[in-house]
């Protein structure tokens, strides 16, 4: 335990390391060191009051329990449209229990539609206006940022990467590069509201305390972007509204009832979005792994062929090698690489540095790399199913540290996604925004796993 709290400091020593190397050689000595380390001691302040106070074990279950109650009233809301579908014993006694759920239909849709529903009646009511407001005044106060970027900061504890920027539209334009910047870090280092609650639901089996976690991730994740943010590109202008913070009282929707209709559209929306990403990204998944792994397929198609054992499949290396064995072959068969795999390699330093268990970093290499290349849905989906077809796959600390670094919107796609929505509220900056793309996305992934440093030098 203490090895693995000591490896959770060195990474987050590594990570801040690796993004003062980001910063331009001019503006290193612009860093406001000041700032950094009292971002880093409110995050674990964060921590400690979330983690170990006695109350954290009140606060997990109340979480899960919130977060359960609200998918079962999801759930309910499903229930009219697809009927029999969303009934996991109906469809267990008549296709077979591995064939009860229906993803899509039981869990996905309804639960992004109704969180969406939710958030933009709290948007209409000026709830999310006020407690955004109210953490962005206490962290300006603490770390001197500026309101304008603290306040999209503290917007993404809600919203999502393009929706928290809304709450600072006036002031787009005249954003300092640095600002933008900490503006899109901090979109890339968390989740919206709506997916939260699903990746809550596809690990409540294998982590029940996963809705707290992501909640306190969440939370956590503010200061660390914005700690991120301002080594990798320290201000150098002078921000319009530095030391204050004004919040932007705009209730785009006439009513409730409004709200209501245009959350649930917007989630609809994006949840078929999320659905034909699903579809393609794990088609594409298939189709890498089918192209690397060809030639280790066509080495065991060989041996099964020549050890007449036309019943194993060359996928499965071992059972080829068994065949192989038996018939006397010399031939030793080959396992196939796949792309989750060889990306699993580039990530286990960054999986060391988390300070998971030892004997865990190639799993949770493998789930940061498919994080980062495809989109943390995948990720959270095979770390759930990987858990539920073996329960004894990753130690708790692991499966509980891992829940946070990949709690982020740190992905190629998703850089685009925020290129194109900042793009439309300022037209004017999108040459910024394209150059800071990359530079962004690197700080989002940085972010994410400082929080879950924090987190392991605790649990």
């Amino acid at each position: 335990m203490v090895e693995e709290r000591l490896r959770s400091l060195v990474g987050l020593l590594m990570l801040m390391a690796i993004a003062w190397l980001f910063c331009p050689r001019d503006g290193r000595r612009r860093i406001v060191w000041r700032a950094i380390g009292w971002g880093v001691v409110l995050q674990f302040l964060l921590a400690i009051i979330i983690l170990r106070l006695p109350w954290a074990g009140a606060f997990f279950r109340g979480c899960g329990e919130l977060v359960n109650g609200l998918l079962a009233h999801a759930l309910e809301g499903a229930k009219l449209p697809f009927g029999v579908l969303t009934n996991q014993a109906k469809l267990g006694e008549v296709f077979g229990p591995e064939n009860a759920t229906i993803f899509a239909v039981q869990q996905l849709a309804p639960t992004i539609i109704f969180f969406s529903a939710l958030t933009s009646v709290g948007y209409q009511l000026g709830v999310l206006q006020w407690m955004v407001g109210f953490v962005a005044r206490a962290v300006v106060r603490v770390m001197g940022t500026s309101g304008a970027e603290t306040l999209s900061a503290a917007g993404n504890i809600f919203l999502g990467m393009v929706e928290a920027p809304l709450t600072i539209r006036p002031y787009l334009v005249a954003l300092t590069r640095s600002e933008l910047f900490c503006v899109m870090v901090c979109g890339l280092s968390n989740l919206a509201g709506s997916v939260l609650a699903v990746y809550a639901g596809l690990l409540h089996d294998v982590l029940p305390t996963a809705a707290g976690h992501l909640v306190t991730m969440s939370v956590m994740s503010m200061p660390a972007g914005l700690v991120i943010a301002k080594i990798m590109l320290p201000e150098t202008g002078t921000p319009a509204t530095l030391g204050r913070v004004e919040v932007v009282a705009e209730k785009p929707y006439a009513n409730v009832m409004d709200a209501i209709t245009a959350g649930a559209a917007d989630g609809l929306r994006v949840a078929a979005g999320v659905v034909a990403m699903l579809i393609a990204m794990v088609a594409i998944v298939s189709l890498c792994n089918g192209v690397i792994g060809a030639p280790a397929r066509w080495h065991n198609q060989a041996i099964v062929q020549a050890a007449a054992a036309p019943d194993v499949k060359p996928e499965d290396a071992a059972g080829v090698q068994a065949a192989a064995d038996r018939a006397g072959l010399q031939s030793r068969a080959w396992h196939a690489p796949t792309l989750q795999g060889t990306l699993g390699v580039a990530f286990r330093p960054l999986a060391w540095g988390l300070g998971v268990s030892r004997q865990d970093i190639p799993r949770v290499g493998e789930l940061l790399g498919l994080r980062t290349v495809l989109n943390e849905f995948l990720a959270y989906l095979q770390m759930g199913s990987d858990l539920k077809a073996n329960p004894t796959a990753m130690t708790q600390r692991s499966r509980i540290l891992t829940t946070y670094a990949l709690c982020s919107f740190a992905n190629f796609g998703s850089v685009a996604i925020l290129l194109g929505g900042v793009g439309v509220l300022a037209p004017s900056r999108r040459r910024e925004l394209a150059e800071l793309g990359i530079p962004s996305l690197v700080g989002g992934t940085l972010a994410a796993h400082m929080t879950a440093c924090v987190v392991g030098m605790l649990i």
